[in-house]
């Protein structure tokens, strides 16, 4: 499933289409890049930019998803800086347009739905708030993603994970009710997050935060996992697929994220 189409317009639109493609999507240096102090644009440009962009990023195109989630912090005040990364994301695309996700058929009775949860802790070059994100893979092809800055400032790393694991466990949840009521058997969710202090918290220890709302979050993981309802375990960093929407990847690991999301050439596979 792919968007080239509108990958094109979106190009052509916005004057890009001679330009010449790159690899990435992000900047590595996306930090220094936002905080160039140059002058303001007007916003009508960006905020074009950003829904067009967030189009393609929900629908078929999460590898560009990171980008877009920082592009709308930026969104009401933008600067020259702002132009400059809109223009890094849309040369990605010019060298990627025919790129989609490959859903695969499988022949099995009973479904496996797993959340792949994620966090970057304090990247927000504005308010030091983290941006967390999740997959949702269902008969192993993603089915849902989401990013976006947290809203709350949370105290270490483990928090930062705490909120996108209960993020994704909701969702997880909807959607193991929705498989449930049409007839679909599945087996007991499982989360995946690859901060093993977050996951030993969840099956074992106690959480020690003078955050509220995080004790709240975390009583609330806790209690799914007891009663069997949701399953949790430790991932390794480099087999984490949901780390291609919280933050910046540089070439290699960004083609191997977007190989373990099923993420093709799906117009040059099928011969389009």
């Amino acid at each position: 499933m792919h968007q080239e189409d509108f990958c094109k317009k979106i190009l052509d639109e916005l004057n890009i289409s001679n330009s010449n493609p790159i690899k990435t999507p992000t900047p590595m240096n996306l930090r220094h890049v936002l905080e160039a102090e140059l002058p303001p644009i007007k916003a009508i440009y960006v905020q074009k930019a950003t829904v067009m962009l967030s189009y393609l990023a929900l629908h078929t195109r999460p590898d560009i998803a990171f980008t877009v989630n920082v592009l709308s912090e930026h969104v009401n005040k933008p600067t020259s800086a702002v132009w400059q990364l809109i223009k890094h994301v849309l040369r990605y695309l010019k060298g990627t347009s025919g790129m989609g996700i490959k859903y695969t058929k499988y022949n099995i009775q009973v479904a496996d739905l797993i959340g792949w949860a994620d966090a970057d802790y304090a990247n927000s070059t504005i308010t030091r708030k983290s941006t967390s994100g999740y997959v949702i893979t269902l008969f192993g092809n993603p089915v849902s993603w989401s990013t976006k800055k947290k809203s709350i400032v949370v105290q270490s790393t483990t928090e930062a994970e705490f909120v996108v694991v209960n993020k994704c466990v909701k969702q997880v949840q909807w959607m193991s009710n929705l498989l449930t009521s049409i007839g679909i058997d599945i087996h007991t969710p499982v989360l995946l997050n690859d901060n093993a202090g977050a996951v030993f918290i969840a099956q074992e220890a106690k959480l020690n935060s003078n955050t509220k709302q995080i004790e709240i979050i975390f009583q609330y993981v806790r209690d799914l996992i007891k009663n069997k309802l949701m399953k949790i375990a430790h991932i390794s960093t480099q087999l984490m697929i949901a780390d291609i929407i919280t933050k910046p990847l540089a070439t290699t690991k960004l083609t191997k994220s977007r190989k373990m999301r099923k993420m093709i050439d799906t117009v040059h596979i099928n011969g389009g």
